[in-house]
């Protein structure tokens, strides 16, 4: 079997791509632009320019939509860890699937500063 040597990746890769796996994801690449997790945890102090979709997937530690930058939330729901602090200077979208804060996540918090836009009768407690 031949293997070859690792080739460099255009940055625009590295930022523009669809992640579908289980398990945790800490973004090392700058603010995200294209993203979309599915049953992943994102970790880390993350700012989304771009669009993250977030499909039955927890955000963990910080997240900050900056102004143009766009979250959905969708899947079947969302349990808040431990430690999530989104402040949304720019659009989340809640498209479907409930979002609940555990025992464990009595610090976590939510702070809108621009559009919040809910497409649906899910639960948020």
């Amino acid at each position: 079997m031949r293997t070859s040597p690792p080739r460099s990746v255009p940055q625009k890769v590295l930022y523009d791509f669809n992640l579908i796996n289980r398990g945790l994801l800490r973004w090392l690449g700058g603010s995200i632009t294209n993203l979309f997790l599915h049953g992943i945890t994102l970790v880390g102090t993350n700012h989304v320019q771009g669009l993250l979709v977030a499909s039955n997937s927890p955000i963990n530690e910080v997240l900050v939509i900056e102004p143009g930058g766009q979250l959905d939330l969708a899947g079947t729901g969302t349990a808040a860890p431990a430690d999530w602090h989104v402040l949304n200077l720019g659009t989340v979208r809640w498209l479907s699937g409930g979002v609940s804060f555990s025992s464990r996540a009595l610090g976590s918090r939510f702070t809108n500063a621009n559009l919040f836009e809910i497409h649906g009768d899910s639960s948020w407690s």
